[in-house]
């Protein structure tokens, strides 16, 4: 990534009680193979972060974590919204993204403060 998250990041993440990760992790590789993180909050679920190392990438990994992360989601009750920010010029999340029924919401002017970069406001229903 551009903007790699910190490991400090990470930690506020799994301390925090509204926060939730899936990681995938193929027990014949012993590495991570992808995460997703993802906070619910007033019946919205918005996803922090999606990554996928490039090694497994192509194999249906981020689309397991988005389905996984949304179905966690909608059968808790949790939320009936998802919704998440991409680099405009982020094209394969693009596409994994609408494949899974997001649409584009509106834009964040320079949300990527360090390329300078727009960010697309994605959303859906979970219903």
């Amino acid at each position: 990534f551009l903007s790699p998250w910190t490991p400090g990041m990470f930690l506020e993440e799994l301390s925090n009680p509204f926060s939730h990760a899936y990681v995938a992790k193929p027990i014949a590789f012993g590495t991570v193979a992808g995460y997703i993180f993802y906070q619910t909050t007033v019946e919205e679920m918005h996803i922090l972060n999606i990554a996928v190392h490039p090694f497994f990438r192509h194999r249906g990994i981020g689309t397991v974590l988005m389905v996984q992360g949304m179905r966690h989601v909608r059968q808790s009750g949790l939320a009936s919204f998802a919704f998440l920010e991409v680099r405009e010029n982020n094209h394969p999340a693009l596409h994994l993204y609408q494949k899974l029924g997001f649409r584009s919401l509106g834009i964040r002017k320079n949300y990527y403060a360090k390329e300078k970069t727009n960010a697309i406001i994605m959303g859906r229903p979970l219903a």
